[in-house]
């Protein structure tokens, strides 16, 4: 079959077919070069494939849409077929025949222009049939949809790597309507409560303030309160029943994302983190973590003819069911008053003023985004292209738009900012790197914190730091070999590190790393979320040294003593090891508070201990039993051993001059562990050998006999 070069799909009369014996008149070529500008706007060419003549028709947009020159190709159905891509051979093919066997032809594919480049393109046809039945002809059109598609991907990775960062950081994220009475908690919000994550996540105000604890209720009805008065971000801390008993404190911040035609907030949005441990231990707060809800694009091309003064000349069917409107009311309106909002008509006007004043002559420069109203009052934003369209004198008679419907993608645009800003506020530290650990992004938290400038590191470009100069060898090795592979494998790794500040010190931290695969040629990306937890680590460690430690001797205490001694008799038992405990008494400590006074004998009980203390062995455990007195374990030792050794600490402290008290002695009690007694058993046996000693004129060592 010939293509006949220039042809369109228009029947005998219209663009592409042959000439008539009369002359054509304007309105007639006005009307096709209409056409034909809207279809290389839009996108779509047309085309015409006559059984009867062995004909086929395209316009110009489809030469262009599938690169080829209508001087340099002949179509045939198999030099068609030839531009199709090698993996949709089949279904094109298939498609084509039920279309001859009465079926719709719409399918999508891809095809291979000369150049060597891969279009995505959407066509439709219907083929017409004689009386018997048999094809005559069949007509329809192609739709380049390549960048749609794109956009589509481009977005689901997006979502993907967002949802990948959400599940690893554990934050929830919810929604208020507050003229519906309406809040919408994501699984996460439940799950943090103990809640299945198929719960139903929409809640009225009242069943929320049922999970509040009753004594936070006052304050968070305030916050609320004052919070929807000034319309600005806020952050409320609070407690929520568990599924199963008990209370989880949780932060949740948000802000207005929404207001009503009286200027009052309409809907809320922000984050549930729980901070019960940090609540606990008096800690920094978990980083509010973000969600972002990602709509695809649902592109759809509105064509449109506004003539003088804007009233509407021609629209087609998208353009009348994206206004809601029907073809034959549209028609002669004025587009400005009828369908764009009061705010934006004024500069909308102008803009087309001005095109119809020869003010703009490129179509680059009438391109923009605005906004709609609908006939139901809905508002949706449209990406516009705008040409004038010239009479033969040249002068702007019409001006045609072709628009798509960008509302979901702009939602989905203004979530990711949201949550852009949600990261640059985060008190964490937010790193992104690659697999080198070459860093790439850096939220603002983790600029102050080096001490880096504002707008480093640049994405995209060579990475100024790397994790290797935040961190010292031992946690870069650690993250490198254990953090990230096993990121690579479950998505995300949790763990304990250190890292270095601006000073030169290190600061031990939390530290998540989260996996994003490379997609479409990316390279392996990871994302680090860091936490500061060295406030956390002080906390324990002044926690362990008052639970272990006598806060006056600064020697362990009682609690710790008795801990290291029930090990003790597990191993002697085991093992058949010998031990011995020390048990000693200062001597008329009581009779020296009253003389010295309390503060003095304070004094006293530290420097004793201390000298105690030197005098022990590496293995010996030394503590304060209570008051004036003092208990050591003599690992490996013998009673007789022992003996020896308290003797050695009764005449260190008898040769010891005490600072305002002069001399002090000590009376000792020693005992071996017989097997199958208790610590009790053991402490009491010791007890009796020190009251001996005491009974004795004290000053001195005694040792257990089963006489006492």
């Amino acid at each position: 079959m010939e293509v006949q070069e220039g042809d369109t799909i228009s029947g005998s009369d219209g663009p592409g077919a042959e000439p008539s014996d009369g002359p054509r008149s304007s309105p007639c070529i006005s009307l096709e070069n209409e056409l034909l500008e809207a279809q290389r706007i839009a996108q779509v060419g047309s085309w015409l494939s006559d059984f009867q003549e062995d004909v086929i028709r395209w316009s110009p947009e489809v030469y262009r849409i599938f690169g080829l020159s209508p001087d340099a190709w002949h179509a045939t159905h198999e030099a068609f077929m030839s531009l199709v891509h090698p993996e949709d051979q089949d279904r094109v093919q298939a498609a084509v025949d039920a279309a001859l066997a009465g079926d719709a032809y719409d399918i999508e594919h891809r095809i291979l222009r000369p150049d060597g480049t891969i279009r995505i393109v959407r066509e439709r046809g219907k083929v017409e049939f004689d009386d018997a039945g048999r094809p005559l002809r069949m007509i329809g059109t192609v739709h380049d949809i390549t960048d749609r598609k794109w956009q589509e991907e481009e977005l689901r990775r997006r979502e993907m790597r967002f949802r990948l960062v959400q599940q690893a950081a554990r934050f929830g994220i919810w929604e208020w309507d507050l003229a519906e009475d309406r809040i919408h908690w994501d699984a996460n919000c439940w799950n943090m409560l103990g809640y299945a994550s198929d719960t139903p996540g929409a809640l009225s105000y009242a069943q929320w303030r049922a999970m509040v604890h009753p004594d936070d209720l006052k304050d968070v009805d305030e916050q609320w309160r004052r919070q929807l008065m000034v319309n600005d971000r806020f952050t409320i801390e609070f407690r929520y029943e568990r599924a199963h008993g008990g209370w989880a404190w949780v932060q949740g911040r948000g802000q207005v994302i929404e207001y009503d035609d009286e200027g009052q907030p309409r809907r809320l949005m922000g984050t549930h983190v729980e901070i019960s441990q940090i609540k606990r231990a008096e800690q920094q707060a978990h980083q509010a973590q973000q969600r972002a809800q990602a709509y695809l694009n649902t592109a759809g091309v509105i064509m449109l003819t506004l003539g003088r003064n804007g009233i509407i000349e021609m629209a087609n069917q998208r353009a009348c069911s994206t206004l809601k409107c029907d073809a034959r009311s549209i028609i002669g309106l004025d587009w400005f008053e009828q369908f764009v909002p009061e705010r934006y008509r004024h500069d909308m006007r102008a803009r087309f003023n001005a095109m119809m004043t020869n003010h703009i002559l490129r179509l680059h420069e009438s391109r923009m985004d605005s906004p709609i109203l609908t006939r139901t009052g809905e508002k949706r934003w449209i990406r516009w292209t705008a040409v004038t369209l010239r009479d033969e004198r040249g002068l702007p008679e019409a001006v045609l738009c072709s628009g798509e419907d960008i509302t979901e993608q702009r939602q989905a645009w203004q979530e990711k900012e949201k949550i852009v800003q949600i990261l640059e506020a985060a008190p964490d530290i937010v790193c992104s790197c690659d697999e080198q650990g070459r860093i790439h992004y850096m939220n603002r938290a983790g600029l102050a914190f080096w001490d880096l400038p504002e707008g480093l590191p640049q994405p995209g470009g060579p990475a100024p730091v790397s994790l290797q100069d935040l961190q010292p060898d031992r946690a870069i090795q650690r993250v490198l070999k254990e953090g990230f592979p096993a990121a690579l494998q479950s998505g995300h790794w949790c763990g304990e590190s250190v890292i270095i500040d601006a000073q030169g010190e290190e600061t031990p931290v939390h530290q998540t790393v989260v996996a994003h695969p490379p997609e479409n040629g990316d390279a392996l990306r990871f994302s680090t979320l860091i936490r500061d937890i060295s406030l956390q680590k002080r906390y324990e460690r002044e926690l362990h040294r008052q639970a272990f430690e006598d806060t006056l001797t600064a020697i362990p205490n009682r609690r710790h003593f008795e801990s290291v001694l029930e090990r003790e008799l597990q191993r002697a038992e085991r093992y058949g090891h010998p031990f011995s405990v020390m048990l000693l008494d200062v001597d008329h400590f009581k009779s020296l508070n009253d003389r010295f006074g309390h503060e003095v004998g304070d004094e006293v009980l530290y420097a004793l201990a201390q000298c105690l203390d030197r005098c022990r062995r590496a293995a010996d455990v030394l503590a304060r039993w209570g008051g004036e007195e003092f208990i050591a374990l003599l690992p490996e030792t013998s009673q007789e051993q022992a003996a020896q050794a308290a003797e050695g600490m009764r005449r260190r402290i008898e040769e010891k001059a005490f600072k305002t008290v002069g001399r002090v002695t000590i009376s000792l009690g020693v005992a071996q562990f017989c097997p199958g007694e208790t610590m009790r058993d053991l402490i009491r046996r010791t007890d009796q050998a020190l009251y001996q000693a005491k009974s004795q004129g004290r000053n001195q060592v005694v040792s257990f006999t089963p006489q006492m």
